[in-house]
């Protein structure tokens, strides 16, 4: 008799620790998804980079393959994710290689809006709430005040600065930006930022022929 009732207050032990750590999961849920978040960006990040020297001639050999096609292609993949490898270096082989560098800034910049629109679903995706378990809430207020009153600003110089365009895409999203409103100052920006790169490349095919 004594042994079954060790046995019943072992088992009643066991689920009450069990039901702690399934409420305790519950409500940290929010961290614990932003945490898992963070670290899967992460680990793509430097699964990209390690691997960064391979990637990048990989598509330039397909941008001097396939032409306008494998640019848009890339240049669009490239800015849909937080990765090392800049579109730029595309845009300056692709005119290099000879194509037509108004036709290549354009190309590019159609590429660069469509991953950036692509960006910003994943940026809805994560979710304010995310944010703000990670970095509180006065950043996202700070972040979403910004947004409201000047999304397309933001978007527009980080598509012409050094400023990480993918990034500034993926919180637009966060925050529900308007899509044409960033598609329009993304194509604008990108197209300004890829005319000079593209115009640069024209230079040296113009010094190589």
């Amino acid at each position: 008799m004594s042994e079954k009732k060790k046995q019943n207050s072992s088992s009643s032990t066991n689920s009450s620790f069990l039901s702690r750590v399934i409420t305790h999961i519950g409500q940290n849920y929010t961290r614990y998804s932003a945490i898992a978040m963070v670290l899967s960006i992460a680990a793509v990040y430097i699964v990209l980079s390690k691997y960064k020297v391979q990637l990048k001639a990989y598509s330039l050999d397909k941008v001097e393959s396939y032409g306008f096609p494998a640019l848009f292609m890339f240049t669009m993949l490239m800015d849909l994710l937080i990765q090392p490898i800049p579109p730029d270096v595309l845009v300056l082989a692709a005119a290099a290689f000879g194509m037509d560098w108004h036709v290549t800034a354009g190309v590019a910049a159609l590429g660069s809006a469509c991953g950036g629109l692509g960006g910003s679903y994943i940026g809805r995706a994560i979710g304010p709430w995310r944010f703000r378990a990670l970095f509180g809430s006065k950043l996202l207020k700070a972040g979403r005040d910004l947004y409201r009153k000047r999304a397309a600003l933001a978007i527009f110089i980080s598509g012409v600065s050094p400023i990480p365009y993918s990034a500034a895409c993926w919180v637009g999203g966060m925050y529900r930006m308007n899509k044409v409103e960033l598609f329009a100052s993304s194509l604008v920006s990108r197209f300004l930022r890829y005319v000079i790169i593209a115009y640069l490349g024209k230079i040296a095919f113009a010094a190589s022929s």
